[in-house]
Parts: C-alpha cells; structure tokens; sequence
C-alpha cells in the first residue's frame, strides 16, 4: 500500500516538474506571443480609429458630392436657359441688325437743309443759301448715348480738355458751309468772320445737358454759348482762320452774379474795322504771341436782325458784356 502511495507521490512530483521544466522552457515563448498579442492589439486600435476616421471623411465626402450633384444639377439648369435666352437675343440682334441695315438704306436718300439769310456789308445785299446736312452725318453724332448730361461749367471744363474733339473743322459739311461763306466774302477774312457769326446769331439760345458737336447744333438749329461757339469756331477754322475758344466768367451789369460763359476769339491780319464804322472799338485777347479778336456768339435780340451792327455784340471785336473774367483761352490745332 506504502509502495502504491509513494508510486503515485513520485509521479506526482514528476508531472509537476515536468509541468515546471515544460513552462521554463515555453516562457520566452510565451513572453513573444504575449507582446504579439499586444502589438495586435494596438495595431486593431489604431486601425480603428483610421477605419473610424476614413468612414467620417467618407460620409463627409459624400454629403459634398450629393451637394456637388446638386449644384451641378442647377448649374446645368441656369445654363440651358441662359443658353436658351442667348439663343433669343442673338436672333433678336440679328433681327435688329437687318432693320439697321434698311433703316441706313432708308436714312441715305435724307437730308437736313437750314435756310440762312445773311448781309454782305461789302456789297450792301442780303444773301440766301441752304446749308445741306445728311441725316446719316447727323445720327452720327446724335446717337452717340455716351455722353453725360452735364452743366454749362462742367462742360467748360471739358471743352478746355478735349476742344479738338469737339471742334469738328473737317468735317465735310461744316467744310460745306465755309466754302460758301468764303464764295461770299472772297479774301476778306473779317466779312468771313462777320458772316460766320450771322449765321450762329440765325440760331436759337437753347440752354442743353449735352456738349454738342457743330453738326448737331447746325441742324437743331440752337444751342447754348459752348455749343454755337463750338460751330463758330468750327466754320472759321474750316475757312482758313486761327481761332481760339474762350472760356470765360461774365455778366451784363454790376448788379448781376458773373457767370459761366465761352466765346470765340479769331486772328485776323488786322484790326476789325466794321466796329470803328459803329463807334466801338475792337476788343481782343493775346494767346501765344498772336491777337484774337472776340465774336460773341450768342444773339439776344430776337426781334433784330444779325445784322443789325448798331447792336454790340453784332460784329467781330464786339464785347456786349459789362466785366469779362477770362479763366482759359484753348487754340484749336
């Protein structure tokens, strides 16, 4: 019985040391599964949180695709039409450009004719002649909608700038219009400018928001002091003459506020003598060396005729107003 009990002890004990000498033998082992394990561990940690991460930028993607899909859906929307409504204009344009093309086929065969009744002094008679503008030369210039409206001083302003833009002495019909004035007056430089400012006196003071060309002001038949002396100037520059714009402040009596004001000045090869026949003498401005002689090219005198040279203000060398500030004497090139 002793011997069977210590049979079993001894296999006891064996077992354990097996057991003891098995595991001191597996422990590095095990210690390397053990780490393994752990590293798993952290890598399945990390992996998801970027699983986590990506699934969050994921379903932000798509809510910024389904945005995307959407404006492209509108964008694809407003392109048809604005296709669509630039599909409309460009046959209206077309259309328009046909009309456009008659209505210059139309316009061509129109003309604007200003009668003018004028004085020649030298031979003491009255001349007549119509002064003949194509329509199409006029829309030119009327149809120009750039232009602001402005007042008379900001419109000074501008003239002083841009004269030569403004002054138009070669255009064909206000060249036209000075090569029958120079019929009348031959070489005589000073009834050329006389008849020049008849003819700009035939025209209606019209106060306007516009600065005009010569041609407009011819065919309208009034302006105000910029744009009849924009005409006047025009017409004597054609002629052959030097002139200059004046730009100036004015008024009739002490009593009244100066204001605003352009008159022309013009060179002659000597001083204007219509104005010593009347008793006056002749006023002038010097510019670059050279004396311009002053033409007021506005007519007050409804009921008188131009011609009237008793009138001041009728004749080259005339100055009707009482004070005369000048603030800017422009040549025209």
């Amino acid at each position: 019985m002793r011997s069977k009990l210590g049979i079993v002890a001894l296999s006891i004990v064996l077992l354990i040391v097996g057991l003891f000498l098995g595991y001191s033998l597996r422990a590095p082992e095990l210690e390397e599964a053990k780490s393994t394990i752990e590293g798993l561990k952290e890598e399945l940690s990390r992996l998801s949180g970027a699983y986590a991460s990506l699934k969050s930028e994921y379903e932000a993607l798509s809510k910024k695709y389904e945005r995307l899909i959407a404006d492209y859906s509108r964008l694809r929307e407003e392109y048809n039409q604005l296709r669509s409504d630039y599909e409309e204009l460009l046959r209206e344009y077309e259309e328009m450009e046909k009309y456009t093309e008659q209505f210059i086929e139309q316009i061509r065969e129109v003309l604007y004719v200003r009668h003018f009744l004028l004085h020649d002094y030298i031979m003491d008679e009255l001349v007549s002649f119509d002064g003949v503008i194509p329509a199409l030369d006029y829309m030119y210039y009327r149809l120009n909608v750039t232009r602001e409206p402005m007042t008379l001083e900001l419109r000074l302003e501008l003239l002083e700038r841009e004269v030569s833009e403004y002054v138009t002495y070669d255009e064909p019909v206000i060249v036209d219009v000075a090569d029958l004035l120079r019929e009348i007056a031959g070489y005589d430089d000073e009834l050329f400018a006389n008849l020049v400012l008849q003819l700009v006196h035939e025209l209606t003071y019209n106060e306007t928001l516009y600065p005009k060309y010569p041609i407009e002001t011819l065919v309208e038949g009034s302006g105000d002091c910029d744009n009849l002396s924009i005409l006047a100037a025009s017409i004597m520059r054609a002629g052959g003459l030097k002139v200059v714009i004046i730009i100036c402040e004015v008024r009739r009596s002490p009593h009244e506020p100066l204001m605003g004001h352009a008159m022309i000045g013009v060179a002659l090869s000597h001083p204007p003598e219509m104005p010593y026949r009347y008793g006056r003498e002749a006023w002038y401005v010097e510019y670059d060396g050279e004396v311009y002689y002053i033409a007021e090219c506005t007519w007050s005198y409804e009921e008188e005729a131009p011609w009237t040279y008793e009138i001041i203000g009728s004749l080259v060398g005339d100055n009707p107003w009482y004070e005369v500030k000048i603030k800017a004497v422009v040549a025209i090139p």
